[in-house]
């Protein structure tokens, strides 16, 4: 499989960066992965992506920009170009840029795929329906507030036009389901990528060293 991954990656400062480091650390292993293609965000340092683990080429196409209103023509070209058998986007709501325009453009995207009849999955790490608004610094206008949230409701189903939309907490799922009658919501609960090797349980025969810490003090009882 040919896998196109949409994802800000290191050294980039935009957000789920380190988050897409793992994922692809990881998905380059799968022996069902035979190549990745890496459609990120420019910049000026080169990619990490020297991995010493074997795995899977690993392709890397700079196609937008933080804030830019040209990326979902300039993502939807290097997606055509790459000819993958699927695309991964790595999703939160302001992943494309912290204007509302920028932002709602790139979250377009799964769309285009299901128009161009690619298969798609969104790894989504937030909902707009758990973001106070007021808080958030968006806004403190309870009119404006339904403005929002009316918008957010808009792309969240732009989101849903994916194959597969996996988000981390159950809630998101429930919310998706009952608010939006979503059929493709699966949960990846949080956790971590790395497997620990299982430990010796057994005990040593030598005499033990135990570490201690906190306040002690004679008073302490």
């Amino acid at each position: 499989m040919k896998l196109a991954i949409v994802t800000a990656y290191p050294p980039s400062k935009v957000t789920l960066n380190e988050y897409a480091y793992h994922l692809v650390k990881h998905f380059r292993q799968k022996e069902e992965v035979t190549e990745l293609i890496l459609l990120t965000d420019k910049t000026e340092e080169p990619k990490d992506v020297a991995f010493t683990e074997d795995g899977c080429k690993i392709t890397i196409k700079e196609c937008w920009e933080f804030n830019s209103y040209s990326n979902i023509t300039s993502v939807t070209s290097a997606i055509s170009n790459v000819k993958p058998d699927a695309v991964l986007f790595n999703l939160q709501f302001m992943k494309f840029g912290d204007k509302k325009v920028a932002a709602a453009l790139g979250l377009m995207l799964p769309l285009v795929c299901k128009m161009k009849k690619i298969p798609s999955i969104v790894l989504l790490h937030n909902i707009l329906e758990e973001v106070d608004l007021g808080s958030a610094g968006f806004t403190q206008s309870k009119l404006m507030q339904k403005v929002y949230g009316f918008i957010g409701s808009t792309l969240t189903r732009l989101i849903l036009q994916a194959d597969v939309v996996a988000v981390t907490m159950q809630k998101y799922v429930d919310i998706l389901e009952h608010k939006y009658n979503a059929k493709n919501v699966k949960l990846i609960p949080h956790g971590t990528f790395e497997i620990p090797e299982i430990p010796d349980f057994n005990v040593p025969v030598s005499p033990m060293e135990i570490m201690t810490s906190g306040n002690l003090e004679r008073t302490k009882r």
